[in-house]
């Protein structure tokens, strides 16, 4: 019996040694974070989060298009909120911490909010759940995965 039980072993060894050059990286593949969806079942892309908030809420007005910052417009967003402090200190993006993101806090409120929620009143408001997407793409890292 032991030596049928070293023998399987020695055999799935050598299997698994021929497979070894079709094996995928481990680290690879379970530490990629793949993009989630956000309430409203949207794939929560940084793509996504400018065609469906920046650009229509933020940008759109006039607001956020470069005169005031950050320059939310398709193209710069990106690169004026990712790893960027906001006048209040508070990083606008701070990639895994939706509840430290400034452009999120914003949006949703809460206590580290100063001023009003955007958009203000009379643009185009953040449909229903977007938020949520918006958060989902911040706690997966905030990448530039358009």
């Amino acid at each position: 019996m032991l030596r049928y039980s070293v023998l399987l072993l020695l055999a799935a060894m050598l299997g698994a040694a021929a497979c070894s050059d079709r094996v995928t990286d481990v680290e690879t593949v379970f530490d990629r974070q793949e993009p989630q969806p956000g309430a409203d079942g949207q794939t929560a892309t940084f793509g996504f989060i400018q065609q469906k908030i920046l650009t229509p809420s933020c940008s759109m007005g006039g607001c956020h298009s470069g005169a005031v910052p950050p320059d939310l417009s398709e193209g710069a967003a990106y690169a004026s909120t990712v790893g960027r402090l906001s006048s209040t200190g508070m990083p606008l993006v701070d990639p895994g911490s939706p509840e430290n993101s400034y452009l999120y806090v914003k949006m949703r409120g809460g206590d580290q909010l100063v001023g009003s929620l955007m958009p203000p009143p009379g643009h185009p408001g953040v449909e229903p759940g977007l938020t949520d997407s918006l958060a989902a793409w911040i706690e997966r890292g905030a990448l530039d995965d358009e």
